[in-house]
């Protein structure tokens, strides 16, 4: 597989005000009582056995895995990313990692130009946990995550999701979601801008690695939303570089709209391997500190569309992964703020203060582990908003596991007017 060459991209953003939906990490004591002034409490869980509605099916070499084509932030069957990889045969969550992490970034004989992030070479990858289903399988968790490049400014980031399913006598069907991200300014966040140049990285790092079926790569028949899914903020979309837009199959230039969509086949791509690499024992760290600056909407217990604050404050990120000598996979990362938050009035230009400001609390905790054929992955996270008059918080877990200990669970504290 060849690609068109394009120009090398030097990534440079704008500091547009963009509006949030809060912190990418929150952390919790799931289950901690409301204190005195916490007027209105809201408990939500979902059920963790039910299938998602709009399970595809698909075929390879006879054989077949029935599974919902997006990923989920719960077990909800709200779509999040789209399904763009399926990796069969030799293919665990661990084998797969092994292979990418074992490449250089020299991508060029593709067509990509020497320049990050498209000569980076895999790593762990600081992301929030998604869900994914397969019939027979149940519901599984993304416990591997890579990226290439760094969590800012750009990168492109891959999850992987274990069927449970058996392809053959020996091998296996993983589910992978790829797409390719910006960090937005001012903010731990990430805005997705494409999902088919991901995809397509990733396809050429498995040719690379030696390890496919001399059978070339198929696509899949139409399993996802086309002709675009989701779509880019304009005041995002017009901080991008045209080359990097041209690159994802974007119109170059800015746009008066509020939003562009974001291409999508519709498919993904089967990648057959009938080989693997070693997975040897090694563990990474990565530490990182992100400044918040950013005018977001009110991230929970919201009073109104006015209901907006200026948030401030270091935001901390890191991850610990890797697999011991007795060949677990292992991983904690953990991403926390102290932060100030000050209520606007956003009908003002430049909006003025309309209050005091507060500190805000927020925790991220993510643990997952593969031994074997158990795997499993859980997040706690934790918003807290000490005020006047009370304490405001949010409270979210999550656990995954495939000895069907699944759980899902919000607890929302808030002030009533």
């Amino acid at each position: 597989m060849r690609v068109n060459p394009f120009s090398a991209i030097l990534i440079v953003f704008s500091g547009a005000a963009i509006a949030l939906g809060g912190c990418s990490g929150d952390n919790p004591a799931v289950g901690e009582e409301p204190s005195a002034g916490e007027l209105g409490v809201v408990t939500l869980s979902k059920n963790t056995s039910d299938p998602p509605p709009g399970l595809v099916e698909v075929t390879w070499a006879g054989e077949q895995l029935s599974f919902w084509p997006y990923t989920g932030t719960d077990f909800g069957g709200v779509p999040k990313d789209p399904i763009n990889l399926i990796f069969v045969g030799e293919a665990e969550p661990l084998q797969i990692r092994a292979a990418l992490m074992a490449l250089d970034g020299d991508r060029t004989a593709f067509g990509f130009p020497n320049t990050h992030p498209f000569n980076a070479t895999w790593s762990e990858a600081i992301g929030n946990v998604q869900t994914a289903y397969s019939e027979g399988g149940g519901w599984s968790g993304s416990v591997v995550q890579l990226q290439l490049g760094s969590y800012a400014p750009v990168r492109v980031h891959l999850r992987f999701f274990s069927s449970g399913q058996r392809f053959g006598t020996d091998g296996t069907w993983t589910l992978g979601g790829a797409h390719f991200e910006i960090a937005i300014p001012g903010t731990p966040e990430h805005q997705v801008i494409c999902w088919q140049l991901a995809e397509q990285l990733v396809i050429v790092d498995m040719i690379r690695s030696g390890l496919i079926d001399p059978v070339p790569p198929a696509a899949t028949g139409i399993i996802n939303e086309t002709p675009t899914y989701r779509s880019i903020p304009a005041a995002i979309y017009n901080g991008v570089p045209d080359a990097l837009k041209v690159a994802c199959g974007l119109p170059p230039g800015s746009t008066m709209d509020p939003a562009v969509p974001i291409p999508s086949a519709g498919t993904a791509t089967i990648l057959h391997l009938v080989g693997s690499t070693p997975v040897m024992a090694a563990e990474t760290t990565e530490s990182l500190v992100i400044e918040f600056n950013q005018v977001i909407p009110k991230p929970f217990c919201i009073g109104g569309p006015s209901d907006f604050f200026l948030v401030q404050g270091p935001v901390e990120l890191s991850k610990t992964a890797g697999v011991n000598p007795s060949g677990h996979y292992l991983y904690h990362s953990r991403i926390s703020g102290h932060l100030t938050a000050t209520p606007l009035d956003i009908t003002q230009q430049p909006p003025v203060p309309i209050g005091e400001s507060f500190q805000v609390r927020t925790i991220d905790f993510q643990e997952g582990l593969i031994s074997g054929d158990m795997e499993s992955v859980m997040f706690s996270t934790k918003q807290i908003a000490p005020q006047d008059g009370g304490v405001e918080r949010v409270l979210t877990s999550l656990m995954v596991s495939t000895n069907g200990r699944n759980s899902y669970r919000v607890n929302e504290s808030c002030l009533t007017p």
